[in-house]
Order: structure tokens, then sequence, then C-alpha cells
């Protein structure tokens, strides 16, 4: 899950001016924002426990969701964070700002549950290659109850996190220096087409085209 803190101007989704301040679920698909010539946005990407000790309800409803935050955080924190896509502090001291306003709000939210925490770390181990069932089974509970408890509170179900796991992974073994062909059958993909789809999915684009254009690539990063 992500939050968008715009400092300077606009940015719009087709005809959608977003608001100054968003909070973004995991999208299945990827989307196209438009960023207008002098926007400054700042962006804040949790873990999946970060995500659940940010929000006080179900991280499920956020999926495929892009909502104002000041309509999501409850009213005691929302006069912290009003105020801040007007500000015009420096960058240093508007980042300062915001991680204070982040930790003030994290210190009195919940936490995500230990066997969630534990799965999610599998899937990052094992760049999102491990079965449903084998994960369920590692952590002790039933596959249906597991995904459960990953929609509420990671947000996605346990498959679309390894779908991001396993496409962090693509680009770690391309930064090796493997082929894509190399790198589809080491990320577990059954041909490299299904690993071309799956990234075309998330990210809009193809991979050798991302690869190719020395872009910053804006992909999912997991903290380890």
């Amino acid at each position: 899950m992500t939050l968008a803190l715009r400092v300077a101007g606009a940015v719009t989704r087709g005809t959608e001016r977003l608001p100054g301040m968003v909070i973004s679920g995991v999208q299945d698909h990827a989307r196209n924002l438009t960023h207008a010539r002098g926007a400054e946005t700042i962006i804040v990407r949790f873990t999946e426990a970060g995500a659940a000790a940010f929000l006080r309800e179900s991280a499920g409803q956020f999926s495929n969701q892009t909502l104002d935050l000041l309509d999501v955080l409850p009213k005691e924190t929302r006069s912290r964070f009003k105020d801040l896509p007007e500000s015009h502090m420096a960058p240093e001291g508007y980042f300062d700002t915001v991680e204070r306003h982040l930790a003030d709000h994290l210190r009195v939210a919940g936490e995500i549950s230990r066997p969630i925490a534990a799965a999610a770390a599998m899937i990052r181990r094992h760049g999102g290659k491990l079965r449903s069932e084998h994960l369920a089974r590692a952590v002790g509970m039933s596959e249906r109850a597991m995904e459960r408890a990953f929609l509420r509170e990671v947000g996605v179900r346990p498959k679309m996190l390894s779908r991001l796991a396993r496409l962090e992974h693509v680009c770690e073994l391309w930064d090796r220096g493997h082929s894509l062909t190399d790198v589809a059958q080491r990320a577990g993909y059954t041909d490299q087409p299904h690993m071309v789809r799956d990234f075309r999915d998330l990210t809009g684009t193809s991979p050798r085209r991302i690869f190719s254009s020395g872009q910053s690539r804006n992909l999912p990063v997991f903290y380890k």
C-alpha cells in the first residue's frame, strides 16, 4: 500500500484530479497518472506490516482503491495531516514532518499478526514461488483462514503478494546479468510469455522496455 502526499502541482488520472493526499491499496493492474509540470509528490510505500500498523480498518477494503487520505484517517489524526500539502518548507523539513506524523500515528495503531508476518516474510524470501497450501501449513493455518487474514491485515491475498515478490525477483535476476529466458525459468514462470504477461499487467509495459530504458523502475520494494 502507498501514501502519496502532493507538495506542489496537480496529478490526474484520466480527467479526474486526485486529492492532495491519497492512500492507494495494491492494484492488480497498472494505472497511468499524469503529473503536471512542476508537480512534486512524496511517496510513502508501506511494508505489509507497515500498512497494518497505519490503518485502523481492514486493509482489504483498499484493494484496487485510491482514496482521499483525510476520508480514511480517524478524526483525531486528520488535523495533523490536512495542512501538509500547503507547506512551503524546505524538502528536508517536509520529510521530517511527514515522518513525525506517520510515527505518531503508528504508535497508536494495531500490528500485523505473527503468522501473517511470517507468511509474508516467506513469500519474499522465496521470491513468490511458494504454493499457498505449503505457506499455510508452514505457519500453522488452514489455507482459507490464511487468505482471509492476509486480505484483512495486508490488503491482498497471498497470491497477489507472491506476484509482486516474483516481479521484484525478476528485476534482481536481470540486474545480475541473466537473459529474459533464464530469468523466467529461475523466477518460476512456466515460460517467458507468462512472465511478460504478468509483467505487463503489473507495470503497464514489457520487461525489455523497462530494463532498456535506464529510467527509475518505480516497482514494488520490499524491506527485508
